[in-house]
């Protein structure tokens, strides 16, 4: 899966090479502090690291940090399942979920697994971010599930019953690969102390004896 095209995320992944230098606040950071989760996070402060052997410095930002943290998750969820969704084994949901009507995405997220299991679709891990977006849903979350083989039928008859805009969930419109990159993409979102992404305990491997080849 290809890097997208930032510097800032690039030159990260160096600072294993350097030792941390010191870390400056932007003046604008306590006069932005408060965020209601309906404008994206910005970046507070800069932290500085320097290279001993080479004399160079690498600043950064926690914004900068913390995008490419959630980066590394969302490649890792794609590098996991892209194997297997490529030799139809397993299945991915891209979904929207509207925060006012699931305040808590945790709620969400055992509810449908359990509409899934129903079903005897098994969920094998999910990534989701936070958004805000007002011809949407406002505030609501973009959730991918990696499941079991879902056939076109099977999908129909998932929703077909839904009569709601709470939630809406497909098959990747484009490609798995673009999908991960339009989330990699997003902003960060989220008020103090609350998460702006997050994913599934463990990303599941499907049994070997499920794999049809």
């Amino acid at each position: 899966m290809p890097d997208l095209a930032n510097e800032d995320l690039l030159l990260f992944k160096q600072v294993n090479n350097f030792k941390f230098y010191r870390v400056t606040p932007f003046s604008e950071g306590s006069r932005l502090a408060f965020n209601s989760g309906q404008i994206p996070k910005i970046a507070k402060f800069q932290k500085f690291f320097f290279n001993p052997d080479t004399g160079e410095y690498f600043k950064t930002t926690d914004l900068a940090i913390n995008k490419n943290s959630r980066k590394k998750v969302f490649q890792k969820f794609y590098n996991t399942y892209f194997p297997f969704y490529n030799r139809k084994v397993v299945s991915i949901l891209t979904g929207v979920v509207s925060l006012n009507d699931y305040p808590k995405i945790g709620n969400f997220i055992s509810d449908f697994k359990k509409k899934l299991k129903r079903k005897k679709i098994e969920v094998y891990g999910y990534i989701w971010t936070r958004d805000f977006e007002e011809e949407q849903f406002r505030e609501h979350v973009h959730i991918y599930f990696a499941t079991s083989r879902i056939t076109p039928e099977m999908m129909k008859e998932l929703f077909s019953k839904k009569k709601h805009t709470l939630y809406n969930f497909t098959f990747p419109t484009k490609s798995f690969n673009a999908a991960i990159i339009y989330l990699i993409k997003k902003e960060l979102f989220g008020a103090s102390k609350m998460r702006t992404y997050s994913k599934s305990r463990k990303f599941l491997i499907p049994q070997i004896n499920t794999i049809k080849t």
